[in-house]
Formats: C-alpha cells, sequence, structure tokens
C-alpha cells in the first residue's frame, strides 16, 4: 500500500530507488499502461507482432520471461519449445518447466525482440493463472529505468544506456 501510492523509480545500473507523492516528479520515457483492478500490475504485452495479451511486471523474478502452462497450451502456434524440462525455482517452491522462445515482444511501443522463455508447467496456483499469459522479470525490466505509477495506472520505461535520472 506505501508504494501504491507513490511514484516508484527503479534505477538497477546505478543501484537508486526514489519515490515519492505523484506528481513529485515527472516519470520519463515510454507510457506503459498498466491494469492494477486484482492489486497486481499488469500490462499487455504483444508476442509475436499481433497478439495482445496481459502479463504481470513483476520486479520481484530475476528472470527474463515466464508463461504460464494454460497459456501455452491455447497458443502453440506463438511458442516454440528450445529446450527439455527442467526445473525452476521462486517463493512458491519448486515448478516444472521448459525452455521455449518467442520471436516477437513488445512492451507498449517498447520492443523486447525475440526472447527465450520458461514455460511454467503448473496447471495451478500463481503461475496458472488463467487471465495473465506470464510475467516480464528483472531479465527484461533492467534493461530500463523503471518509473512505476501504480494510482496513474502506468509504467514509464527509460533505456537505461540513455537515461539521465536526477
Amino acid at each position: 500500500p506505501f508504494f501504491a501510492a507513490a511514484l516508484v523509480q527503479l534505477d538497477l545500473g546505478n543501484r537508486t530507488l526514489r519515490f515519492g507523492p505523484p506528481g513529485s516528479f515527472t516519470p520519463a520515457g515510454e507510457r506503459v499502461a498498466l491494469d492494477v483492478d486484482r492489486e497486481l500490475p499488469e500490462a499487455l504485452v504483444r508476442l509475436n507482432g499481433r497478439v495482445d495479451v496481459p502479463f504481470l511486471v513483476d520486479t520481484g523474478n530475476s528472470g527474463a520471461v515466464l508463461v504460464y502452462h494454460p497459456f501455452a497450451q491455447r497458443h502453440p502456434e506463438l511458442i516454440v519449445a528450445t529446450g527439455s524440462t527442467a526445473g525452476t525455482y521462486g517463493i512458491g517452491g519448486f515448478n516444472r518447466s521448459y525452455g521455449a522462445r518467442i520471436a516477437g515482444v513488445a512492451l507498449g511501443r517498447v520492443q523486447l525482440g525475440s526472447r527465450d522463455v520458461d514455460v511454467i508447467l503448473a496447471n495451478e496456483g500463481a503461475f496458472a493463472d488463467r487471465i495473465d499469459a506470464g510475467n516480464l522479470g528483472l531479465g527484461v525490466l533492467r534493461d530500463f529505468v523503471m518509473t512505476f505509477d501504480l494510482t496513474g495506472g502506468a509504467l514509464y520505461l527509460q533505456d537505461s544506456r540513455t537515461a539521465t535520472t536526477s
């Protein structure tokens, strides 16, 4: 609740966290709409240039992209398996997964390119959400200075290589 009522800026490259009340600073970068109705930051992600699906924006995930099994089952044309079954560990414990690739991933107008993903094979629990297709973690997000404005329903992404923050 504390951070949800504030502007929160994460600059992992410079190891800084800045926060303040809405309007206390102006976010820089590309604005990406967030849906926070379920009290989770969800953004529409475009896959392969044609399908917009909701993903959680998950700064607590050190991986890049996780895809949930229900979504992968409904859309096998979007996800190309590349690896054998393995395991993924998280705060919720161990989940079986397999390696795959998505040809194109975009968050708003920010092109993230072709991405290796882990498809989580859970059919129940947090990684089997029937609404979200998966989550975007720090493996993708660390390339940006991220400013969360949850009260305004937005995430701002600024390329960390060209960002200037004050």
